[in-house]
């Protein structure tokens, strides 16, 4: 099983869903989008938390500098979703910020060292 299908399908497991779905609503909270607002998924992944936020109707763009599972993330997402390649220290977008709401990074790994961001 390549990585990022193995990394996702952890989600489908009663642990796995559990976290994700406290994990969800933990920064559901913290943001409470707006409607018309985007929501910037930065450090996406495969996605989980963008599809699980869209399945709330929910704009997003999940952003990751793994094309791999940017790829992975498209290709298993029902509804169309905007994903864009590129880096956390440095947004691709032109004025930084995309406009998007305060985004959440729920567990990245930036320079190798874990850490938990919240949103905002």
């Amino acid at each position: 099983m390549d990585p990022a299908a193995s990394y996702d399908s952890w989600y489908d497991s009663p642990r796995g869903r559990w976290i994700g779905e406290t994990e969800y609503r933990l920064i559901s909270r913290q943001l409470r989008p707006l409607p018309g607002e985007i929501v910037l998924d930065a450090g996406c992944g495969t996605g989980w938390f963008s599809r699980r936020f869209n399945l709330e109707g929910i704009h997003v763009v999940g952003l990751d500098k793994n094309l791999n599972w940017l790829h992975f993330a498209d290709s298993h997402s029902p509804a169309p979703l905007r994903w864009v390649g590129g880096d956390l220290r440095c947004l691709p977008f032109r004025d930084r910020t995309g406009s998007f709401r305060s985004p959440p990074c729920v567990s990245s790994t930036m320079n190798g060292r874990p850490s938990v961001k919240s949103s905002g």
